[in-house]
């Protein structure tokens, strides 16, 4: 029987990776490409040939070393993603030439990222039950702003991955009390991702205080914190000119660098700093409806049982987990860098997990088998109806916002990944003329290879205009140019349009 049980654990949790990683692949190379993919995609590349011919030179002066402004290091991107692209894609000899580059280069992206929600069940199971760790994992599987952000090139959903598995990973062994060198190599991946990888270090902390006597998870501390800067002093070029110091010099650099602000749109208004409330807007616009239901009714339980002093299982667990979102959350409030809800994805794992357990209570609340039948079927339409915008999951809004369309007054939809429609198009009806994109123009020629595009619009046939630049930038000349004129075509996306086409 034992043997039976293993089995079936194993399909299932085979079962449960195919369910998260299937809508990532589907049409993985027809969602819109972010401009920053471009970016990292080259880097991917010079990092794989710079490994090959082991050019140290490169690595001396990588991006990671700017004076003048806030670079991810992005080791696990650049690295995963250049090896694919280079031997599935590429042109060099070593390729193999079996997919399209952008296809190549998003791969290892979505398969990496698949294997979250297994560890938000595996997490949801440990600490609170069967049923609230299966929702997790589906929150999350289906979360539209993950399934986006794991297509593209970018690093925030390497950093939610190795940040969530690090702390959880720490907080299963130290309720075991094991020693485990997981949580300290994974750590060593969310910061070599971005800075603020660092910081499940602070839930490790809290929870070492809740343990302060207990001797094991004085080792499981320590012992990490060791694993953490062996990774980074092996891995991470700066360390080999510069062990242990390079990490405080490069935190202490992005920590004065980010003070800077970038030009946002927000509530109506042109903005570098959008204010405390941005990342709840954010929150509460993309995040599915039964997601944000689970999670208000999953809060004020909690904070029911908290204040009437009934004993909350696990609770150096939840406080550390608490006090990891809250930090996090804080930091991306406050800075004023911010551009968009993808710099949150990291709160996404707990907040599907806070969200689960919401509403497996508010289930076994319903007493009518009819209520609790309409109740999930509700909840089952709320949480797959994001799928209806592939390939661009990212561009979905919930309907407390009126979608993508009631959005727009709001919010930088489409920003700077709506131009591929327009393209798609005008490759349709084998246009070879010269085109100006207000907007992104860098993914222009992974779209079409006939088309010219120009730099003044006063040059070009046509004038592909993406429509969040209207709100981020009203000012450009360009709108001017194009006052009272109608476009000759226009594309939308449940209801936004996103792009427009205007004849020269």
């Amino acid at each position: 029987m034992r043997i039976v049980r293993n089995l079936f654990k194993w399909r299932f949790l085979i079962l449960i990776y195919f369910v998260a990683l299937l809508p990532r692949l589907f049409l993985i190379g027809r969602a819109g490409i972010y401009s920053d993919e471009i970016t990292w995609m080259v880097r991917g590349k010079e990092v794989v040939y710079g490994m090959i011919h082991r050019n140290s030179n490169y690595f001396e002066k990588a991006w990671w070393n700017k004076q003048n402004d806030t670079e991810a290091i992005g080791l696990p991107l650049v690295a995963t993603s250049g090896m694919s692209y280079v031997f599935l894609a590429g042109d060099g000899k070593i390729s193999l030439k079996l997919l399209p580059e952008i296809v190549a280069a998003r791969l290892p992206v979505a398969i990496i990222s698949a294997f979250l929600p297994l560890v938000i069940l595996f997490f949801g199971i440990r600490f609170f039950s069967f049923d609230v760790g299966l929702i997790a994992a589906l929150i999350y599987a289906f979360n539209p702003v993950a399934l986006g952000l794991d297509r593209w090139v970018v690093h925030d959903s390497f950093l939610t991955v190795f940040s969530f598995f690090s702390l959880s990973f720490f907080l299963v062994a130290g309720k075991r009390q094991k020693i485990s060198i997981l949580p300290g190599f994974f750590l060593a991946l969310a910061f070599m991702t971005k800075p603020n990888g660092i910081l499940p270090l602070l839930g490790w902390v809290v929870f070492w205080l809740f343990n302060f006597k207990s001797k094991r998870v004085f080792n499981l501390f320590w012992v990490n914190v060791v694993t953490f800067f062996v990774m980074i002093t092996v891995f991470w070029p700066a360390s080999w000119w510069s062990p242990i110091f390079a990490f405080f010099e490069y935190m202490y650099r992005q920590i004065n660098l980010v003070q800077g602000g970038m030009r946002n749109f927000y509530l109506g208004e042109v903005t570098n700093n959008p204010g405390w409330t941005y990342y709840f807007f954010q929150l509460g616009t993309k995040l599915p409806e039964v997601t944000i239901i689970g999670t208000v009714y999953g809060l004020c339980l909690s904070i029911y049982r908290f204040k009437t002093l009934k004993k909350l299982r696990n609770f150096d667990v939840l406080v550390a987990a608490g006090s990891y979102w809250l930090m996090f959350m804080i930091i991306i409030t406050f800075s004023p860098k911010k551009l968009g809800v993808r710099y949150a994805l990291p709160l996404f794992p707990w907040i599907a997990l806070l969200s689960a357990y919401g509403l497996d209570k508010m289930i076994k609340v319903v007493k009518p088998a009819v209520g609790k039948v309409i109740l999930i079927l509700l909840g089952i339409i709320s949480l797959i109806y994001p799928i209806s915008f592939v390939p661009d999951y990212y561009q979905y809004y919930n309907v407390f916002v009126g979608g993508p369309r009631g959005a727009q007054k709001y919010d930088l939809v489409g920003f700077c990944a709506s131009s591929k429609p327009a393209f798609e198009f005008l490759n349709k009806i084998d246009f070879q003329g010269k085109v100006y994109v207000a907007g992104c123009a860098d993914p222009v020629s992974y779209y079409s290879t006939k088309i010219a595009v120009v730099h003044d619009f006063r040059e070009a046939d046509l004038v592909v205009v993406e429509t969040y630049l209207r709100s981020q930038h009203p000012e450009d000349l360009v709108f001017s140019f194009l006052e009272g004129k109608t476009p000759d075509k226009q594309f939308k996306n449940h209801g936004a349009v996103m792009v427009e086409i205007f004849e020269n």
